[in-house]
């Protein structure tokens, strides 16, 4: 497939057919903008020498009707260099190892199932990763947090309430137009049945957007994402 551009949006959006520029148009707006910047002349060649012609650029803003998520790419953003300290490794392959990605699962899963035991009205669990530089951390270093709630956390409230408020006014699943209108941009595909997004309105840059009613199903898509 030809590469595409953020900044090609618009011409991608109306090259679609209408069933999916009109499911596009029901949950997505934009707008487009070219910025200019004067460069001081005491470092405009070395900004032109890291990030090439600078002084002018295209801004895209996406914006997410349903969610009010929004985000915005420009193209300098994307050709910003990327300085690794060498003071710290990580052996990165062990971050994509889809068996070690497996079990982190199945002890997350089964400490769930023994902490609901304990206390059945806590039924809202919760899993996040941290991987690869930084981690959320001063020191590079991989670490998982589990947790488990009587109440659900705010995101996972958030998209119920999504998910439903949708239903009920398009009678269509939220989730599975998402994925359609992904999928016709090119930002989509399947892996053994989990959905995955490079979605169009990330809260951190270069997010990857993962949809599955099965959690033994990831492994292998985390596994490919990471690598």
């Amino acid at each position: 497939m030809k590469s595409r551009s953020i900044t090609q949006l618009p011409k991608i959006v109306e090259s679609l057919p209408n069933p999916d520029r009109s499911l596009f148009n029901r949950v997505y707006r934009y707008y487009v903008k070219v910025g200019t910047l004067k460069l001081p002349k005491q470092i405009e060649n070395w900004a032109i020498s890291k990030f090439s012609e600078c002084r002018e650029q295209t801004i895209v803003r996406v914006t997410n009707r349903i969610t009010l998520e929004s985000f915005l790419f420009n193209e300098l953003r994307a050709r910003r260099p990327m300085d690794i300290s060498e003071d710290y490794s990580l052996d990165v392959e062990d971050v994509h190892d889809k068996d070690k990605i497996a079990d982190f699962i199945d002890v997350a899963y089964r400490w769930f199932r023994k902490a609901n035991e304990v206390d059945n009205k806590a039924i809202y669990s919760f899993f996040m990763w941290n991987c690869l530089w930084r981690a959320g951390a001063s020191v590079i270093h991989g670490h998982a947090q589990i947790l488990i709630s009587h109440e659900p956390y705010v995101m996972q409230e958030f998209y119920a309430r999504i998910k439903k408020e949708y239903e009920e006014h398009y009678n269509s699943d939220y989730f599975d137009d998402i994925y359609g209108i992904h999928k016709s941009l090119g930002l989509a595909f399947t892996n053994n049945s989990v959905k995955i997004l490079a979605y169009l309105t990330p809260i951190k840059e270069k997010e990857i957007f993962m949809i599955s009613d099965d959690l033994f199903k990831l492994p292998d898509a985390l596994s490919l994402v990471l690598e």
